[in-house]
């Protein structure tokens, strides 16, 4: 039984972006992984599934993460989604994060006495 649904369309227009943020055109991208054009455009629009090999070039490429690139795809546990939601804030966010939890942890405690 299949436990997951790839989600090629988004996969592609993660791809696309993170193609579109590092400069290149889909033909620069296309040299860069040694992949054909046409191939990339099929991919960067989800009409067609590519290898893992393809999908670890583009990452290493484009300088991405994998996990970026599949987010749509993959299922976390929710103490994972937490993580990766303050690992995307900025430092100073991070610090804010952390004082108000701290907050909370003392509030529930004075609760729980």
């Amino acid at each position: 039984m299949r436990m997951y649904n790839m989600d090629y369309e988004m996969l592609g227009a993660r791809i696309r972006e993170a193609r579109k943020n590092k400069g290149y055109t889909q033909s620069e991208l296309a040299e860069l992984t040694e992949y054909s054009v046409q191939h990339i455009s099929h991919v960067e629009t989800g009409s067609t599934k590519l290898s893992v090999e393809l999908l670890i070039c583009i990452a290493n490429v484009l300088d991405t993460s994998l996990d970026e690139l599949l987010k749509d795809s993959l299922t976390f546990s929710p103490k994972t989604q937490y993580n990766l939601s303050i690992e995307a804030r900025t430092e100073k966010e991070r610090s804010a994060i952390v004082k108000i939890v701290k907050t909370l942890e003392k509030e529930i405690g004075k609760l729980m006495d």
